[in-house]
């Protein structure tokens, strides 16, 4: 066990299946930090903790949740508001955020709160994010009295600070964590995030001036059959939209703020919902001082399996977007070679990406491809100063 935070060899009541009892909370206090390492821009905004700040505060009545970004690039010692949250005992539940590039961070901090001194009411101490979600085992190792969210955070984070706020957190009840059973991890089920797309709100931002800004409009794939997906476990293909009316309530927003740029970042912006991405286009020329970019599956510009017609409304679809500030595509071609495509489980052939004369440019002469090697992988965009739909 490399840290050791007091919490014993697996006997800890906070780590038990059973409801668990913790003795007057700081009522209402929730902290989220969000993590940055080498692979997040200093100026990424922290869209996650926000996401979760907003969904505890509407449906928590009486939670106050703080976005505390913990990046050591800008602050050598950031790792310190964290361990000072903990000793204070400030918080009932300390959400950490570790995304991918994160997990020195995380080992950092295993080895600081070794040497913390315990508070009388210590904090849950609760991760999220890729690095938890796909290797649960290996951080409970470091923090065995913490539990991993594993996948989608708002419902199961939703379920642990409400029972450690009244006293009844069972942990074994409370779907898609990992938590240590004795000295055995435990992982419940993961379940689909539909109950999260009829409870979903407007992120609660902080200072928008300060990040490039960040819209959701959907979660999940609707593909899901990619080798290599790091996706939250469960199913591959489960893909939803957000409600129109929250994906506006964030336009305005960063719109009111004077910001004139930012980025949706969906997984998979279109999925399989075509007259969705339409609406929002429809919602974004009325706001024409705003540009944005936005990701997207090769297939979900000219599908090869799709009829005419469904291609046609693909075309419109990116019209639409264009006229209503889209001005970059990052597309993803992962690969220039059919075989190393297949591998991938990505459904699609080279000839979706090639032109015949071996550039990576279809006849229309609007793709950037930026490669290594014609076999390896590669990474494309549509610069939209190029549009040939005028």
């Amino acid at each position: 066990m490399t840290a050791h935070l007091e919490i014993g060899t697996g006997t800890s009541a906070m780590a038990s299946a059973a409801p668990v009892g913790r003795t007057t909370p700081p009522r209402g206090r929730v902290a989220l930090f969000q993590l940055y390492g080498e692979l997040q821009f200093s100026n990424w905004e922290p869209i996650a903790c926000e996401a979760l700040a907003a969904h505890l505060e509407q449906f928590i009545p009486g939670v106050h949740a703080d976005i505390i970004p913990i990046n050591p690039e800008l602050d050598p010692k950031a790792l310190q508001s964290i361990v000072g949250a903990y000793e204070a005992g400030t918080y009932a539940v300390m959400g950490i955020s570790a995304p991918q590039g994160t997990y020195a961070l995380v080992e950092e901090l295993a080895l600081a709160l070794q040497h913390a001194r315990r508070p009388q009411r210590p904090p849950l101490l609760v991760f999220g994010g890729s690095m938890p979600t796909n290797d649960p085992e290996t951080h409970l190792k470091l923090f065995p009295e913490a539990v991993m969210v594993r996948g989608w955070g708002e419902a199961p984070l939703a379920r642990i600070v409400e029972g450690v706020l009244d006293g009844s957190l069972h942990l074994a009840g409370i779907p898609g964590i990992s938590f240590m059973q004795g000295d055995v991890p435990s992982n419940n089920p993961v379940v689909t995030h539909a109950l999260w797309n009829h409870q979903a709100v407007k992120p609660k931002r902080i200072n928008v001036d300060s990040y490039f800004s960040c819209v959701e409009t959907s979660r999940g794939c609707h593909y899901g059959h990619c080798t290599f997906c790091v996706r939250p476990p469960g199913k591959k293909s489960d893909w939803t939209r957000v409600p129109l009316d929250v994906i506006t309530a964030s336009l305005e927003e960063i719109r009111s703020s004077g910001q004139k740029f930012f980025t949706f970042v969906d997984e998979d912006f279109v999925g399989h919902d075509l007259s969705g991405a339409i609406a929002i286009a429809d919602v974004l020329r009325g706001m024409p001082e705003l540009q944005f970019t936005f990701s997207i599956r090769a297939d979900n510009i000219r599908n090869p399996r799709g009829t005419q017609e469904e291609n046609d409304q693909r075309i419109e679809m990116l019209r639409r977007l264009k006229d209503a500030g889209l001005v970059r595509v990052y597309v993803g071609v992962e690969a220039l070679c059919d075989a190393q495509l297949k591998r991938y489980g990505k459904g699609i052939s080279q000839e979706l990406h090639l032109h015949n004369d071996g550039e990576a440019l279809p006849a229309e002469k609007i793709w950037e491809c930026l490669r290594h090697r014609f076999w390896g992988s590669a990474s494309a965009f549509w610069q939209m100063s190029s549009w040939p739909f005028q």
